[in-house]
């Protein structure tokens, strides 16, 4: 019982000829949420406007209606739960500003669609596992991947790098966060491309104290897509030895 996905549709929903569904035209199917939004979220329920009824009565005041109007601030803040993405300004509510307020909610929505496309273009390639660790679940949509794989950007987004499959990598979240952090890079070696660490990175803190290891070490070999056309560009790599990785 959550909040699962999105999409754009194309016109307003219809009710079919028997009146007993709704017929709905969607541009470019669904986009999984990062993350799933529960309907209610520590006692505060989602949906606005159940927000003031008991709680033995929602179900009543939903009188069975799978399809609901949402505010256009619900439907932002609800697109912000999902997305795992720091928004770039507050959302807030509509209120009377409605020319702004929808101008900030297409900006919203155009980042979500990129940032969707990104992730399940990379996720996709990769074959839903990590390039460095071989750790994955197979194909599932991302709020069900959260927290097990994420689509790491090679030149960061912070440094103009492109929402592309090709400045992307499937990895984990614990070796993104290296990644991402420069302690370890990637270096081309006899047409491969092979991990090379930071001599910053402390081997002692890739293993926990339950002997759990962050499967990284220097000479690593890299897991590339099978679509040659997919697999990250040099350039890219090059970027972020220059300007990301701590040697």
């Amino acid at each position: 019982m959550a909040f699962v996905a999105w999409t754009r549709i194309v016109e307003a929903p219809t009710r079919s000829a028997d009146g007993r569904n709704w017929v709905v035209r969607f541009d470019g199917g669904l986009r999984s949420f990062d993350r799933s939004v529960p309907l209610v979220i520590n006692g505060l329920v989602v949906e606005q406007r159940l927000r003031e009824v008991l709680v033995e009565r929602r179900g009543v005041a939903l009188q069975g209606r799978a399809v609901r109007n949402l505010s256009a601030d619900n439907a932002l803040e609800i697109l912000a739960l999902g997305s795992a993405a720091q928004l770039i300004e507050p959302l807030g509510p509509v209120g009377e500003h409605v020319a702004e307020s929808l101008e900030r909610g297409r900006r919203l929505v155009a980042r979500l669609d990129r940032d969707a496309r990104f992730r399940d273009e990379v996720l996709h390639a990769y074959g839903f596992r990590c390039a460095i660790s071989g750790l994955g679940l197979g194909p599932r949509p991302a709020s069900r991947l959260a927290g097990v794989i994420d689509a790491a950007h090679i030149r960061p987004a912070s440094h103009s790098g492109p929402d592309h499959v090709r400045n992307g990598l499937a990895l984990t979240p614990s070796v993104h966060c290296l990644f991402d952090a420069g302690l370890f890079a990637l270096r081309e070696r006899r047409g491969e491309w092979c991990v090379e660490l930071s001599s910053q990175l402390d081997p002692a803190l890739l293993v926990s104290d339950r002997g759990a290891r962050i499967p990284l070490g220097t000479g690593q070999r890299l897991e590339l897509p099978r679509d040659a056309a997919r697999a990250p560009l040099a350039e890219h790599f090059d970027y972020h030895r220059s300007h990301v990785f701590v040697a």
